[in-house]
Formats: C-alpha cells, structure tokens, sequence
C-alpha cells in the first residue's frame, strides 16, 4: 500500500510551530505515497508535540486545571495565524479546545467538544461530523486511544508507563483488519521530571519496518509550564508531561549529525508564566528563521 503524502510529512517543518497533530486530519490527506517519510519530517513532529508539555507529578483530575496552585487559566496560545484556544465549564473541567493551523486544519478553524464519564475522566474528543478521538483507561492511566472517521477506527495509540511515568506512545495506523506502525516515541528525563532526550522511530512504507529517525536533546528554564493544568488532556495528542518550559532543542539526524536548533527566549508575568516568546531557529547554512508566540490567561 503507498500514499500520496506521509502523514509525517503533512504535520510540517518547522518546528517554531506549536499546534496539535489530530490523526483524521492527517488520515483525511493521504493517498498514494511511493517515497519514505524523511526522518526530519519525523523528529520534528515528535520535538513539536512534546513542547506543549506538561506536569507529571501533579495528580489533577484529568481535563481539569490543578486546583492547588490557583493559577491562571491558559486560553490562548498565538504564534502568527496558528493558535489554540480552550474554553471551561463553572467546574473548571475543559469544554472546547479550538485549533487553528494551515498544517493541521488546512488553515481552518476547528472546535473539538470534551465529553467526559462518570468518574470524571475524559471519555472522547468530538469534532464536526460526529469524527472523535476515544480515550481507553487503566485505572488511572490512559493507556490508550481510537481515532474514528464516522463509524471508521482509522488509528490506535498505546502508551506505556514506567512507575507512573509516561515512557513511550506507539502509533498505529487501521488497514482493513490489520494495524500498520506509524510512527513511536520514547522519552528520557533528567532529574528534575522534564525530557532531556526524545527519540523517534518511524514506519518505512517500503521495507514494512519501523526504523530509529534520529533525537532530540532539550533544556528547559524553572518557571512553570503554562500547559501544567492539561496533561491528560495533551497527552492525546502525543505530549509528555514536563514541568518546565523548553529553551532550547537540537535535533539530530539517524546518525547523530546535528540537524538544527532552536532557541526560546521568555518574557514572564509575576507568577512566573510565559507571556510571550521569541523563537528562533538555527537551520545549517541558512539565516535564523524568527517567530513570535503568545499566551493568554484568565483567573
């Protein structure tokens, strides 16, 4: 089976660019592809879903903001014409998540409702035309995912935990009755909970095989992540959970060659949120791509 387009592909190139990476829309846009997805393509979804990050030491119910640090609520997030934004029920509970993306949404503006169980957890994401995203629990953990066009399961995702410590997300794509590798990631982290190293494999449509696609080493600031009260929530999308916020990231090639870096620079409110930030990106023998991201709160 061949596709037009990779999926991998289609989640984009730049990694300045935080947004989420729904699977029906990517699974919408594929069809006939006959050439390997690049393995830079790979790491930078991967390091892209993983800085949306958020807290795992915190044990808030899922899809709510942690009530014991009474922080500001995040509703916006801006970088140019790309954004999300959240809207919340009087129990503080995530009723909406709204994304705007010319990768993801073909620059559209696109409403996802939260439909919760009774326990309180998160029971399925549901866009226009009834396509969701159903969430399958352990316990505690969210251990799994569905992806569903209609009556369609186009994708599983599992996760995997390590002494309640998210580890690694393995993404499979629905052929008929058979599920096709897409793409996995695993994580390693320092010692105060946040990544230091991101590690992609990706599926190569010739060989059948899963193939290791190069890391990602990352540094982060001390300031609390302004995504902290979202974690299971995030975690759909792919996204560890780390306290912090990111400063710098370099991604390296299957082979350990650097590929490229990119720098954040904060500016904090006094609860020690980021307000804003400015992004640059260091591509080998081209000039620094720059950006502008915002954030916006509400108590």
């Amino acid at each position: 089976m061949a596709f037009k387009k990779s999926p991998i592909d289609v989640i984009g190139d730049s990694i300045r660019q935080l947004h989420f990476c729904i699977l029906f829309n990517h699974h919408q846009k594929m069809n006939a592809m006959n050439n390997k997805p690049t393995f830079r393509a790979a790491l930078l979804a991967a390091v892209t879903l993983s800085m949306l990050s958020l807290s795992s030491c915190q044990k808030e119910t899922p899809g709510n903001q942690d009530p014991g640090n009474n922080m500001p609520r995040l509703v916006s997030f801006r970088n140019g014409e790309e954004k999300m934004s959240f809207t919340y029920s009087a129990d503080q509970s995530l009723r909406t998540v709204t994304v705007k993306s010319e990768l993801v949404t073909g620059g559209e503006e696109n409403v996802y409702t939260l439909s919760y169980r009774p326990d309180k957890k998160i029971d399925a994401f549901t866009a226009a035309g009834g396509n969701r995203i159903k969430l399958l629990w352990t316990n505690n953990d969210l251990t799994g995912a569905e992806t569903w066009l209609g009556n369609q399961k186009v994708s599983v995702t599992d996760y995997e935990y390590l002494n309640g410590t998210l580890r690694s997300v393995f993404i499979k794509m629905v052929y008929g009755n058979n599920l096709v590798p897409f793409m996995k990631f695993s994580f390693t982290y320092n010692t105060a909970g946040n990544v230091g190293r991101l590690n992609t494999w990706t599926y190569n449509f010739l060989n059948g095989q899963l193939e290791f696609s190069g890391h990602a080493d990352m540094e982060y600031d001390s300031n609390p992540n302004p995504f902290a009260g979202l974690k299971e929530v995030l975690k759909v999308f792919w996204q560890v959970a780390t306290p912090n916020n990111v400063t710098r990231i370099i991604q390296y090639d299957p082979q350990g060659a650097q590929e490229d870096e990119t720098v954040y620079t904060y500016t904090y409110n006094n609860r020690r949120q980021p307000v804003s930030a400015a992004v640059r990106t260091n591509l080998p023998g081209q000039a620094p791509v720059n950006s502008t991201a915002q954030f916006t709160y509400v108590q």
